[in-house]
């Protein structure tokens, strides 16, 4: 009897630890259950958001390509045209810096209606810059015949000169560069470029170029606030 009063608290006590870690266990499973659904849950709408907003960021690439082929069949390209022989438009009896002033103020309204785009221009057949306007901490600042720049080298003006007169298009995401060195201000880059085209769709001479860049980095916070 001596044994048996020992060995019930004993029991007791292997009994109560017992179930305590079945309890233990069953929480723990219960809670990790519970964080496996909820991390499923959070996947899952992260991945749905991720959708949603890769299809809103490929909305708005779409948008630009549609705004270089709007913008690729203004009058002032034309007028550049017909007085790049001379210097002079007969037929508009404008000369060839009043198309090119004309093309700027189209730029300018451009840049301002749409603030992620930073540049705007158009280049000759060969991938030289004809007129070009930047945003800059100064502002929109139109860059001087003395400063435009030859970019035939460059991978999206070959691209650009092999397409011809294909439609407009994006180019892959890039740093930008200027004079062939790396831009300071580190800017994530995408091109829109189009050829240049004059009433009734025909495609100008030699196909010159008109491109818009815009910042993705800006772009992705003004679309979804980061």
């Amino acid at each position: 009897m001596f044994l048996t009063a020992r060995s019930e608290p004993r029991l007791a006590a292997i009994v109560i630890a017992a179930v305590s870690l079945s309890v233990v266990v069953a929480t723990l499973l219960v809670t990790l259950g519970l964080q496996s659904r909820l991390h499923d849950q959070a996947l899952e709408r992260a991945q749905d958001e991720l959708g949603f907003r890769a299809d809103l960021l490929a909305a708005r690439v779409e948008g630009y390509v549609r705004l270089a082929e709007g913008l690729s069949q203004v009058p002032p390209l034309a007028g550049l045209d017909r007085a790049k022989a001379t210097g002079y438009d007969a037929q508009e009896q404008s000369s060839r810096a009043m198309w090119i002033a004309r093309l700027t103020t189209i730029f300018r309204s451009t840049l301002q209606a749409e603030d992620v785009v930073f540049q705007a221009r158009y280049l000759d057949a060969e991938g030289r810059e004809v007129v070009r306007l930047d945003r800059t901490d100064a502002g929109l600042v139109p860059t001087s015949r003395a400063m435009l720049q030859d970019k035939s080298g460059r991978g999206y003006m070959q691209i650009a000169i092999a397409r011809g007169a294909a439609p407009a298009f994006v180019t892959p995401i890039e740093m930008n560069r200027e004079l062939g060195a790396l831009d300071p201000r580190l800017i994530p880059t995408v091109r829109t470029i189009a050829p240049a085209v004059v009433r009734g769709g025909r495609v100008l001479e030699l196909s010159p170029w008109l491109e818009g860049r815009f910042w993705l980095a800006r772009e992705l916070r003004a679309r979804f606030g980061r």
